[in-house]
């Protein structure tokens, strides 16, 4: 992105002009991409300090999503439960496994071994709580006749995925959560599941990121571990949307926090009417 001649640059070399641009993707990939060397003093003071700041800001969770395909009628399945529910087989929770135990993994991962690595990833399985989706139950024409499709996520740390892929060993991830997912559900609410799989599929932090771009596979913008360097505060939302770079607004989950659906909206709303004004 070059803010000077206000133009965008694509994988393919296409170059595109804009007036006004609004970005509505990973905050911290907006400033990788934007050249600041045509930029007057002050305009690239501000930018760099801002790309500076964003980057020791950690992001929001991600998410690893388990997807299991059943020889068995969806019937089945709805005795259980309808279309969509979270459900926790062990009522003991995830306690300090989610706080310091997985803070200090991160700390100490260029060191760490993997068998206290996988150790610390059994009992997070097993004590996590999973988000379950069924979409045959909400239409039938979602899956052939007397099979099912089960979508299974879990909040999951995107830095310490990056961290174990980085290390080689992100194919034993995938294939260790998968199964003491299903483990899990076997041993709760799926009894004799695992005997009716015709196939499985995972997507982890680390593929977010790769499709998505986003950073760390983030699904829900800044932590809240500690203060967001975007505005939290409604009486600021408004100048949420502005950025130090010439020309360009934001809206989406990267421009206030906490994030979500309606505030994506209603950023996109104020960038609109700012961008609109400005023109």
């Amino acid at each position: 992105m070059d803010p000077v001649s206000r133009s965008l640059r694509d994988e393919q070399g296409r170059e595109l002009r804009y007036d006004a641009l609004l970005w509505a993707a990973d905050a911290k990939t907006l400033y990788e991409a934007c050249e600041t060397g045509g930029l007057p003093k002050k305009d690239r003071s501000r930018v760099l300090a801002r790309k500076e700041a964003l980057g020791h800001h950690g992001c929001a969770e991600s998410v690893f999503t388990l997807f299991v395909a059943v020889d068995a009628p969806a019937e089945d399945f709805a005795r259980v439960s309808r279309g969509h529910f979270i459900y926790t087989p062990e009522t003991r929770g995830l306690g300090e496994l989610h706080r310091s135990t997985l803070a200090g993994l991160k700390e100490n991962f260029d060191t760490l071994a993997p068998e206290a690595l996988w150790s610390w990833l059994a009992e997070f399985c097993r004590y996590n709580s999973y988000e379950i989706s069924i979409p045959v139950l909400k239409d039938r024409s979602l899956a052939p006749e007397g099979k099912t499709g089960l979508i299974v996520s879990l909040m999951f740390d995107g830095e310490l995925c990056m961290q174990i892929q980085q290390r080689g060993w992100y194919g034993e991830l995938k294939e260790r959560t998968a199964g003491h997912m299903l483990d899990a559900l076997e041993g709760s609410v799926y009894p004799g599941l695992r005997s009716k799989i015709l196939f499985t599929d995972t997507a982890t932090p680390h593929t977010l990121r790769r499709i998505f771009g986003v950073s760390d596979g983030a699904i829900v913008g800044w932590s809240l571990e500690g203060p967001a360097p975007v505005p939290d505060s409604l009486t600021r939302i408004g100048a949420a949307v502005r950025t130090p770079i010439p020309g360009v607004f934001t809206a989406g989950q990267w421009t206030y926090s906490p994030a979500g659906v309606p505030v994506a909206v209603l950023t996109g709303r104020i960038a609109a009417q700012a961008i609109s004004s400005r023109l």
